[in-house]
């Protein structure tokens, strides 16, 4: 029995539908995804370590209306 060989072929710009976004459209894509999701965790670490900052020097008056 004789195997096949398969050859992969390099994905290209050109190649395939313009309507449809190419793999390093879709890669840029999710990055942008992943750093603004990260930058949310770091802002909400932050924002809860300085509200603990807060609550221990009693400066934090939850409930006041002014």
């Amino acid at each position: 029995m004789k195997k096949e060989m398969t050859h992969l072929v390099p994905f290209t710009g050109g190649n395939g539908s313009h309507n449809e976004p190419n793999l390093e459209e879709q890669r840029d894509e999710q990055t942008r995804r992943n750093i603004t999701l990260f930058q949310a965790a770091c802002r909400g670490y932050l924002a809860r370590q300085s509200f603990k900052k807060r609550k221990v020097r009693g400066s934090c008056r939850l409930g006041s209306v002014t």
